[in-house]
């Protein structure tokens, strides 16, 4: 049985390929990996201004948008550099 979450962000990830490409006129991608590549080609970043936890620059990361967040709480902004910013620069090393 497959995640039913995964099928969820599959499913908004092709709604945003579908809405950008025909934003330029063009067919969208119908392949996984074409509409993340086209997404992560064409789409805005998202700026969360007043970011708090960081939920929604989170969830903008996991559809593979760029996400830029902020606030004016240093509390705030620790968690989101724990939370955003940090993991990437790890992403698919070897822990242990």
């Amino acid at each position: 049985m497959s995640d039913p979450k995964s099928g969820i962000l599959e499913a908004t990830q092709r709604e945003i390929g579908r809405c950008l490409a025909w934003d330029r006129g063009e067919e969208p991608p119908t392949d996984p990996q074409a509409i993340r590549e086209s997404t992560a080609k064409y789409a805005p970043p998202v700026y969360d201004p007043f970011a708090g936890g960081g939920a929604i620059p989170l969830e903008v990361q996991r559809l593979g948008l760029k996400a830029y967040a902020s606030d004016s709480n240093p509390v705030a902004v620790l968690i989101n550099k724990a939370l955003i910013e940090i993991p990437p620069r790890f992403s698919g090393q070897a822990t242990g």
